[in-house]
């Protein structure tokens, strides 16, 4: 399932929203708009986007649509048809406006930190990372490629583990091994001193 802040139920009828439970009532729900999910009708995920946008941030929405491309539940002809029977709708104007500048799926964080360090590094007007991208045996948590800086956050319990101490450390070694500068950034650090963080970043970065 997409990750939002609150649930969200798309009904015809007049109903009040409760705690954790946000009510929508869409003037039209077509036969195109409606999917099932073992035996409960829900929105399709291209009505879904499309709800969302009108009610969410732009980052929201981002996060919700690489959701979409992870599970494997974006089919793009499906959402483009739903863009244009909606293309009066605010939020279909706003999920096309995000498509053209956001590439599903680049941007999807696993963790609170993450995300934090990643808002941190674009409202710093740094370039775009790779997120979660793949280098070798490893996923790293921000990746600037051509850079050659790979930056990992470390959430504090699992990487006080002694086998997640020695990964790390096996890691780092793989990285400088083949000419990539690792990073390593701590909870506080992103969190509470970010400027120190992005000092560290511009004085890597070119």
């Amino acid at each position: 399932m997409l990750r939002v802040e609150n649930s969200r139920a798309s009904i015809p009828t007049k109903r009040r929203s409760r705690d954790g439970l946000r009510v929508h009532r869409p003037r039209h729900l077509g036969l195109e708009d409606i999917d099932r999910r073992r035996g409960v009708p829900v929105t399709s995920i291209p009505r879904t986007l499309i709800d969302l946008a009108e009610s969410v941030g732009s980052r929201s929405l981002e996060r919700a649509v690489d959701e979409a491309e992870y599970l494997r539940l974006l089919d793009r002809p499906a959402l483009e048809r739903a863009l244009k029977r909606h293309g009066g709708k605010g939020g279909a104007a706003r999920l096309r406006a995000t498509l053209a500048r956001h590439e599903p799926g680049t941007t999807r964080t696993r963790s609170q930190l993450e995300e934090d360090f990643f808002l941190l590094a674009r409202r710093a007007g740094l370039p775009q990372p790779e997120v979660n991208a793949r280098l070798g045996p490893w996923t790293i948590d921000f990746l600037w490629r051509h850079q050659r800086i790979a930056v990992e956050t470390d959430g504090g319990r699992s990487h006080n583990r002694a086998r997640q101490r020695e990964s790390d450390s096996t890691r780092n070694a793989w990285l400088i091994a083949n000419h990539y500068r690792p990073l390593r950034l701590t909870w506080a650090q992103v969190t509470d001193r970010p400027g120190e963080v992005l000092a560290a970043l511009h004085a890597a970065l070119p």
